[in-house]
């Protein structure tokens, strides 16, 4: 009997936690228009992307001068902030009451109380969708000057160089964290290489022995 009950008071005590950590994550807003459903991220993070040329150089850019997550969810009256979003921090019920969901310029903006904006960049919620929306944009960000001069293609998500090996690859940001690279992109068989830009230069490497391996250059 008495096992019984510790072993009761273990799943009480285990989906205590599991709930809890729930209501700490999710925060609950009333009537907001259903289109503003989706992920946003934080237009200061897309803005160090654009500069930096660099997803992991933005990220800790704004990791380590921000105290704000760089991205959340809005989903059906429900503010989310997923496990990657940075937001490594307490919040008040309260704060979220004072959220703004405004259009401008026909992009759906969320303010937050300090004033920090958030830029809709899906209709969906699942993480999914949002990764292959982001390392889209990222590559397009990234790559812009080869993609114009035709040495880089960017086509139904997948990045192709056809003058390297014309392989289908895919972009990736999570094999960017530790690392310094402008780009992280993977071929069908999860082969990954890495991509420098230093000025007019794009250096395509692997890394092997905490090496880097040229495998292509580009100038343009």
């Amino acid at each position: 009997m008495k096992k019984g009950m510790y072993l009761l008071f273990c799943i009480f005590f285990i989906c205590n936690l599991l709930f809890s950590y729930e209501e700490e994550n999710n925060y609950f807003i009333n009537n907001i228009d259903n289109n503003f459903i989706g992920y946003y991220v934080s237009i200061d993070f897309l803005t160090s992307i654009e500069k930096y040329r660099s997803y992991a150089i933005a990220r800790g850019f704004i990791s380590e001068n921000t105290y704000y997550a760089h991205i959340i969810v809005y989903d059906n009256n429900m503010i989310v902030y997923p496990f990657y979003s940075d937001a490594f921090f307490e919040i008040s019920v309260e704060y979220f009451t004072e959220f703004n969901f405004v259009i401008i310029n026909d992009e759906m903006i969320i303010i937050d109380p300090n004033g920090n904006r958030y830029k809709k960049m899906t209709n969906s919620v699942e993480y999914e969708a949002y990764y292959r929306v982001m390392e889209n944009y990222i590559g397009n960000i990234v790559l812009i000057d080869f993609i114009k001069n035709g040495e880089i293609i960017i086509e139904d998500d997948y990045i192709f160089v056809p003058s390297f090996d014309n392989k289908k690859y895919g972009i990736s940001t999570w094999l960017m964290y530790g690392n310094d690279a402008n780009l992280a992109i993977y071929d069908e068989n999860n082969n990954w290489v890495y991509i420098d830009i230093n000025n007019n230069e794009l250096i395509i490497y692997r890394i092997q022995r905490n090496m880097k391996i040229i495998l292509w250059k580009i100038k343009i």
